[in-house]
């Protein structure tokens, strides 16, 4: 599994982090409204990897990482660190994961958060479709007014959302924050004032799109020189 990041911030201070694994990657961002949101992130990145790496690497357990386990792990390392209001201390978290294949040689993914953000998917069949359909897999943690619900802190232990997902073919994945996108700060829009016959869609940031665009051009620019 090839794994790349960018982060970027328009903020003083990035309260983003992430770290790549060899088969998947960990992202978090810092609830901007709390006193200790980036070392909350950089925290539980750093022991993700460590408590992830010492699982996959245990010949007496399955392989299959179980993402519950290793939240619950990170929550007892912080509440053990620090000191004071724990509820200072808060992130949200997406990772995915490559998790081996099915019996059948479909390739099998497994994707886990705690709060907002996006994981969006996509069929490398897709790759030279003048459409790009891109499905967002995360339900975002949420009220109706756009207030996280869950977050991962050491005040309150969250079980986090997680789903497993199976493809005959390899699938592209584009994580991101809420800084991109999460589902709830986007429209659900209309293309028909014609109630009966019209149908909905969800708007996307145009940052997506040139993404995916991005990441397509030198996939293809890869196969096509591999061909000649």
């Amino acid at each position: 599994m090839i794994v790349k990041a960018i982060s970027f911030t328009n903020s003083e201070e990035n309260r983003d982090s992430f770290a790549i694994l060899d088969d998947g990657i960990v992202v978090c961002d810092g609830v901007s409204s709390v006193k200790f949101a980036g070392e909350t992130a950089k925290f539980f990145t750093s022991y993700f990897a460590e408590f992830y790496k010492d699982r996959r690497s245990d010949p007496l357990r399955e392989k299959n990482p179980d993402i519950v386990e290793i939240v619950s792990r990170i929550f007892c390392k912080l509440g053990e660190e620090i000191e004071g209001d724990a509820l200072e201390w808060q992130t949200t978290f997406i990772s995915v994961l490559r998790t081996g294949l099915s019996s059948s040689g479909e390739e099998l993914y497994q994707i886990a958060w705690l709060g907002n953000g996006a994981v969006f998917v996509f069929k490398s069949s897709y790759m030279r479709m003048r459409f790009k359909p891109l499905v967002n897999l995360v339900i975002p943690d949420v009220d109706s007014g756009g207030r996280l619900t869950r977050t991962f802190n050491p005040a309150i232990f969250y079980r986090p959302s997680v789903i497993e997902i199976s493809s005959p073919e390899p699938l592209l994945f584009i994580v991101c924050t809420d800084g991109v996108h999460s589902a709830e700060m986007f429209e659900i829009i209309r293309d028909s004032e014609d109630e009966s016959g019209s149908k909905f869609y969800q708007d996307r940031p145009e940052i997506i799109d040139f993404i995916l665009e991005r990441i397509i051009a030198c996939l293809l620019y890869t196969s096509d020189a591999a061909d000649e």
